[in-house]
């Protein structure tokens, strides 16, 4: 049985359009005659890594610019075409999480974060370990990006009433906190779940930066925090027996004895 095949991406998907036949996944346009050259025998097996290599490019070179519209896109093209691939199953949720943070609605917000965190859930799902030294610079990448979202600036709401004389405040940066926390355990329990199938040094590294936030992060519930410190001296002690000759920062946690930690807690 013959079936037609572009040969930009290897889809089977053309229509006719406007006069000339255009695959629906890249868009390239062929005339009729071009078309007809398309057509081979028997069952095609695609190869479409140059195309998916392509896009990759495009989302790596909009990442740059951090045009993060470009980003999602490129991203999503990828994924369409390779479900498996973890950079572009992170990065087109990750653009969505950078341009919330410019919408004042922390609902909205709070889906994407979700499907991000969605995402991140399934990362562990779609690793091969057969690629080595691509997963390494992807979760470094990723982990590095994690961190990095948590020290940008974003749009809150701010409120000021004033009853019986007394003026009060109110604004829901904590929301967006607890977003950032909630992100970094998502990375954190994936990980986890790939150190079981393909344990390296530095995924403890990252294991423990991650973690150290995570406990160190006020708008998450303190007895959440404290098993986090948790992790973090665990992922020191891998990497002590994976490599003894490490030098390790001080875990330096905040101290939560003091009188007004106790009464924040206690409304958590």
């Amino acid at each position: 049985m013959k079936k037609v095949q572009c040969e930009m991406c290897g889809s089977n998907d053309l229509i006719k359009h406007n006069g000339l036949f255009q695959c629906s996944y890249c868009g390239m346009q062929y005339t009729l005659e071009e078309a007809k050259k398309l057509y081979v025998e028997g069952t095609v097996k695609i190869d479409n890594s140059d195309f998916i290599n392509k896009q990759l490019r495009n989302a790596r070179r909009a990442y740059e610019k951090e045009d993060w519209e470009e980003v999602e896109k490129y991203y999503n093209i990828v994924e369409q075409h390779d479900p498996s691939n973890i950079e572009a199953i992170f990065y087109s949720s990750f653009a969505k999480v950078k341009l919330s943070l410019l919408d004042s609605n922390v609902y909205k917000r709070g889906q994407k974060f979700h499907v991000l965190a969605r995402s991140i859930s399934v990362l562990d799902d779609h690793y091969d370990k057969t690629k080595g030294r691509d997963n390494e610079i992807t979760i470094k990448r990723i982990s590095a990006d994690i961190l990095n979202l948590t020290c940008c600036s974003f749009i809150y709401n701010y409120s000021k009433r004033t009853v019986n004389g007394i003026t009060s405040t109110y604004n829901d940066r904590y929301k967006t906190y607890e977003m950032f926390g909630r992100i970094c355990i998502s990375f954190i329990e994936s990980l986890e779940n790939i150190i079981k199938i393909d344990e390296q040094l530095y995924m403890y590294y990252i294991l423990a930066d991650q973690a150290r936030y995570v406990s160190k992060q006020r708008a998450i519930k303190r007895r959440i925090r404290k098993a986090y410190k948790k992790k973090v001296i665990y992922a020191y002690d891998k990497i002590k027996e994976i490599d003894p000759n490490a030098v390790l920062p001080s875990i330096g946690f905040f101290k939560e004895d003091n009188f007004i930690t106790r009464i924040i807690n206690m409304f958590k």
